[in-house]
C-alpha cells in the first residue's frame, strides 16, 4: 500500500484521468475561479477543487500555503523578494511564474524550512 505522501494526484480531463506525482508539482494557484496546477513537465491543469481541499491531501513537509491563493512545493522555492507592502514574490525553479507570500508566511517559511 502506498503511503500518504506517495499517492498520486488524479485529475479528470474529459474521459481521461491524468496522474501527477506530487514531487512533480511546482505550485498550485487560483485563476479564473479554478485551481491551476503547474508541473515540472511544463503542463498546467485547471480543476474545480478549492485549494484548501487539495492542501489537505498534500504533504505539509513538502507543500506550503504561502498565500491564500498559492501553495508551493518547498523544494522549488529559490527566493523571496519584497513586493508591495507586507508581500513577497516567491521565485520558483523550472518556471518564470512567481507566487505571492505574505510577510507572516515568509517568516513561517524561513522558520520551518530554513536554517
Amino acid at each position: 500500500m502506498l503511503s500518504h505522501q506517495q499517492k498520486k494526484l488524479t485529475i479528470q480531463t474529459g474521459n481521461n484521468f491524468v496522474f501527477i506525482n506530487p514531487q512533480d508539482i511546482i505550485f498550485l494557484t487560483r485563476k479564473n475561479r479554478k485551481t491551476v496546477i503547474s508541473t515540472l513537465q511544463g503542463s498546467t491543469y485547471a480543476l474545480n477543487e478549492p485549494l484548501v481541499k487539495l492542501e489537505q491531501h498534500l504533504n505539509s513537509e513538502t507543500f506550503f500555503r504561502c498565500h491564500k491563493g498559492y501553495i508551493v512545493n518547498v523544494d522549488m522555492v529559490t527566493e523571496f523578494s519584497p513586493w508591495g507592502n507586507k508581500t513577497y514574490l516567491v521565485k520558483l525553479l523550472h518556471t518564470e511564474e512567481t507566487a505571492l507570500a505574505t510577510l507572516e508566511k515568509a517568516k513561517e517559511f524561513r522558520n520551518k524550512y530554513c536554517f
